[in-house]
């Protein structure tokens, strides 16, 4: 192009190579002149990320690009992205794991507070007499075989174990 820089003609002349093959650059980003164009362009990228030739580190995609993907592409994907999970998920369980054998040797060097000292079992001091092994220690809420009787005038004392 007569009267530009070098570089100023380079770049007129890839955008005129775009612009032929129905590709324009705008401010936000290309510009496709078909869906057909814009579905070849996309395939192009996929088959480039698929393959490890990513142009963006993190290697993301875009919704259209997922859009115009075919059933096998998806598929493809799809496997990566489970295996890729499966291997991480191994990894940082391995980390958690070895972090919490790190912390639990930590604590078990110094214990945490006073111990729950051992209670002595609890023998029944009452019998249902239809029943008996309904019983009950006298702690907690009475059985309901209990509560019927003494709603139905029975005393506590009609329940009571004698001791031999």
């Amino acid at each position: 192009m007569p009267g530009l820089g070098d570089s100023q003609s380079a770049r007129g002349e890839s955008a005129i190579f775009l612009i032929l093959r129905g590709i324009g650059q705008n401010a936000d980003g290309p510009h496709f002149a078909n869906k057909s164009t814009l579905r070849g362009h996309l395939n192009n990228k996929l088959c480039r990320r698929l393959k490890g030739q990513t142009h963006n580190k993190r290697g993301n995609m875009n919704k259209q690009e997922i859009e115009f993907m075919s059933m096998d592409e998806l598929w493809s994907l799809r496997e990566k992205i489970n295996s890729t999970l499966a291997r991480k998920i191994v990894a940082e369980k391995a980390r958690l794991d070895h972090r919490l054998q790190k912390l639990s040797l930590s604590t078990c060097a110094e214990k945490i507070g006073p111990t729950r000292r051992a209670y002595p079992r609890v023998f029944p001091k009452y019998a249902n007499p239809s029943q008996p092994r309904e019983t009950w220690s006298g702690r907690g809420k009475q059985p309901r075989w209990l509560a019927a009787q003494i709603r139905s005038g029975r005393r506590l004392d009609d329940f009571r174990i004698q001791p031999n």
